[in-house]
Formats: structure tokens, C-alpha cells, sequence
């Protein structure tokens, strides 16, 4: 029996052996990209959490926009509204934000998130009496990007925003509200497609009437029996101003649906004294004139739904005033003014009358433009 030949041990491989410096670096360079990646993510999602920039909804004071994307033109009672809209962009430079905002404010839109510029201004535009005499009230403005609102809360006749709206801002609306009417412009194509109440001042103005005669505070024959010492300068002692229609009026608003606002200024003074007609040597007659009122004013048979600006009294020129406001579906074709006054003898005794009665009390026709 042949003695065998011994074998030597099998050896296993050592951890010092297989962990190769190529290996090590390797390890360490996929350990860093982790590491770096996990800090980068978590400052990034810290930034979008903590900047109100990013936020839709967020908005910001901004200078005029200087090269708008498009313009839009609004009518307002008293007012032309310019609206101007720049092109929507992902970020705003801190230049164009101002020195004196941080440098996160509105830097990065982020994402599913754009910055839309835009600025405003309204101009005075001619307007018919009474809208001269009241102030124009604030109007309201917002933004409708892909059917999200955003209220801009202007304040005063002019400003400029940046704000940051959710989507891809494709579809871009601007509301202007006054006094509870609002209008809808498209900024793709310009135009102002929800009119609503407002719709006639983007039509031709509808012609406004006169009255065909001249309102008479004496009859022919009162005129012949007394000296009325009316004034040779100022007012007539009875005037009635074109009827005129709006759509709006201060203090009773818009229109009533399917009508609208015809309105009349009338006015009637007269001096507080009245003679019989002097002769060169006869004797006269002194009274004293006082408005009994109301002055009156009918369209087509039909009461003022308000009058604005109401006057009445005056010692020397007692009488009254106002603008008369009717609310009508069609234009109207007569006009009846009433306005009764009285005037009683001073002394009795003297020829004539106790008391006399006058005032225009008559219907005129309304014609288109001046008779």
C-alpha cells in the first residue's frame, strides 16, 4: 500500500485581497452622487416650499409693460380702460423685480407654473350730463388664465402686476367689473366678447331727441297783463335739455334688462316778483312769487324713475332742477312739463287779481337732434 500524497488546504480568497483600490473609488463615487443628490432634492423641494414666488396666485408690483403681447381696450361709463398683457415667461429677473425685493421673490415660476405681466390704465372719456358731475367709482380687474381666477384688487385709475398662475397660461382672459357688471376681453384676439350691460357703449350712440318747442312760463295773455321782470342774462326762467340714453347712471346703476336710461335735465326760476303792466301814469299791482312745485316731467306718459341732483327753493329766483331719469324699451316721442307757481298781491285794494297762477303746464314733441 503505496503511502498518498498529502494535499494542501484550499485557501479562501481575502477581503483585502478582492477590495481593489478600482473598486474602492468606484464605491465612493456612487456613495457622493447619493448623498449630493438627496441634499440637492431635499434643498430644492425646501426652496419651492419656502418661496411664495412659485406659489399660483402669488403676485407682485411690476413696471408698466413695455412690450405687451397684446392691448386691450374696455368701456366703462366714465372711462377708457387699457389693459396691457405681456407674453407669460417662466422667470423674472431680479433687475426687473427691483433692488429692493430678495432674490428668491418670483425667480423661478416653477413648475406647471407661468409669470404673467400686466398693466393698466384708465382715461377720462366725454360723457353726457349727469355722469360729469359724480365721481367715477373703482372698477374691479382680474386675471383668467386656463380658467383659474386671479383677483389683481387695482386700486386707483392705473398699476401693474407680475403674477404667477398655474398651467401654461395658453388661455388668457382679462374680467373688468363695475358696479356689479362684468366684461370679459380674450387677449388672443383682442376683443372685449362678454359685454354683458355694457355692450351699448361699443355701439353707435343712439341719437338723442329734443323737445320741438319752447317752454312757456306765461300764457300770451298773462304776458300782455303783467311785467314779469325776468333777468336779461343767466338761465332761462324754463329750459329742458336734450333726452339723451345710458346705460348707466350713478345712484340707480345699470339698466333694467331689455330697457334703457333716457334722461332729461329741467330747469324753471323765476324772479320773486310780479307787476300789472305799468301804464305812464295808472295804477299796478305788486306780487309776491313763490314755486308751489313739483316740477314735473313725463316721457310718453310715463313717471321718472329717479331724479338726481334735485333742486328747490331760492329766495330770489325761487324754482327747481334735477335730471330725470326714465327706464324705457323704446326711444320716446313726447315730453309734458309741469311747474306751477303762484304769486299774491301784496296790497290790496290795487287792480288785478288776488292771486295769479302760471307755469308751464304743456306737451312737446321729441325730435331726433336739434329742431
Amino acid at each position: 500500500m503505496s503511502a498518498s500524497t498529502p494535499q494542501a488546504p484550499r485557501r479562501t480568497p481575502s477581503w483585502r485581497h478582492a477590495w481593489t483600490p478600482r473598486r474602492t473609488w468606484a464605491v465612493v463615487a456612487v456613495v457622493t452622487v447619493l448623498v449630493v443628490g438627496t441634499v440637492v432634492t431635499a434643498y430644492v423641494r425646501r426652496m419651492d416650499a419656502a418661496t411664495p414666488g412659485i406659489v399660483p396666485g402669488y403676485m407682485e408690483d411690476a413696471s408698466a409693460v413695455t412690450d405687451p403681447m397684446r392691448t386691450l381696450t374696455v368701456q366703462l361709463p366714465q372711462q377708457t380702460l387699457k389693459v396691457s398683457v405681456a407674453t407669460p415667461v417662466d422667470e423674472v429677473s431680479r433687475y426687473e423685480l427691483g433692488e429692493d425685493l430678495s432674490e428668491a421673490t418670483m425667480s423661478k415660476s416653477g413648475r406647471d407654473a407661468r409669470i404673467v405681466q400686466l398693466s393698466w390704465q384708465a382715461q377720462p372719456r366725454q360723457t353726457s350730463l349727469p355722469l360729469a358731475y359724480f365721481p367715477a367709482h373703482q372698477f374691479g380687474l382680474a386675471l383668467v388664465a386656463d380658467g383659474e381666477r386671479y383677483d389683481l384688487r387695482p386700486a386707483g385709475s392705473g398699476g401693474s402686476r407680475y403674477v404667477v398662475v398655474a398651467g401654461h397660461a395658453e388661455h388668457l382672459q382679462v374680467e373688468v367689473t363695475y358696479e356689479g357688471v362684468t366684461q370679459t376681453a380674450d387677449v388672443r384676439s383682442g376683443e372685449v366678447t362678454d359685454q354683458g350691460r355694457a355692450a351699448p357703449y361699443y355701439r353707435a350712440p343712439v341719437p338723442a331727441r329734443s323737445p320741438a318747442g319752447t317752454c312757456a312760463m306765461l300764457t300770451p295773455a298773462q304776458r300782455r297783463a303783467y311785467d314779469a321782470y325776468e333777468p336779461s342774462t343767466g338761465p332761462a326762467p324754463c329750459q329742458l335739455g336734450s333726452v339723451t340714453s345710458v346705460p348707466y347712471l350713478p345712484q340707480v346703476g345699470w339698466a333694467p334688462a331689455g330697457r334703457t336710461w333716457w334722461v332729461v335735465q329741467a330747469s324753471v326760476s323765476w324772479p320773486n316778483l310780479l307787476e300789472t303792466t305799468r301804464t305812464d301814469d295808472g295804477p299796478y299791482a305788486a306780487y309776491g312769487v313763490r314755486f308751489a312745485g313739483p316740477l314735473s316731467v313725463t316721457l310718453d306718459g310715463t313717471a321718472p324713475t329717479a331724479v338726481l341732483l334735485p333742486r328747490s327753493g331760492g329766495r330770489s329766483l325761487p324754482g327747481a332742477s334735477g335730471f330725470y331719469v326714465f327706464s324705457l324699451r323704446r326711444p320716446p316721442t313726447r315730453l309734458h312739463v309741469t311747474a306751477p307757481y303762484v304769486a299774491r298781491k301784496d296790497l290790496t285794494g290795487m287792480p288785478g287779481p288776488t292771486t295769479v297762477r302760471f307755469g308751464p303746464d304743456q306737451g312737446m314733441r321729441l325730435v331726433v337732434g336739434t329742431p
